[in-house]
């Protein structure tokens, strides 16, 4: 099996894990997941063009998906003895973008940074 399709593999499994831990519909976790997310942007970078651009880049989003990856198993971890409301509230906190100790690397503010210039300089010539 290839690394990527490992990696996908046990991201499933975690995800699957926490869906039962919290009681949550696939589609409230991929709606979590991707307001934390935006929310991570506004707080690092505030509202401009490369918050906007990151939001659209695919480097991001799977840097964000093996770093949120991370933050489940941790969870899980910590969460097993837990209620259901307690898990509900720790999970929050756990996922809370202000908490977020990760920083993409450089290569994906570098490419999407050079998309940003390829933009405007189609604009350009348009």
């Amino acid at each position: 099996m290839s690394h990527i399709k490992e990696t996908a593999r046990q991201h499933e499994v975690t995800r699957s894990k926490v869906l039962a831990m919290l009681q949550m519909t696939e589609e409230r976790y991929g709606t979590f997941v991707m307001e934390q997310a935006l929310a991570y942007l506004e707080k690092q970078l505030g509202a401009n063009v490369m918050s906007g651009e990151l939001k659209l880049n695919s480097l991001f989003w799977a840097w964000w998906r093996n770093h949120w990856h991370d933050a489940d198993l941790a969870f899980i971890d910590e969460a097993e003895r837990l209620t259901i409301k307690e898990r509900q509230l720790y999970y929050e906190i756990a996922h809370d973008p202000e908490r977020f100790e990760y920083t993409p690397q450089r290569a994906i503010y570098s490419d999407a940074f050079n998309t940003i210039k390829s933009k405007q300089q189609l604009q350009k010539t348009t």
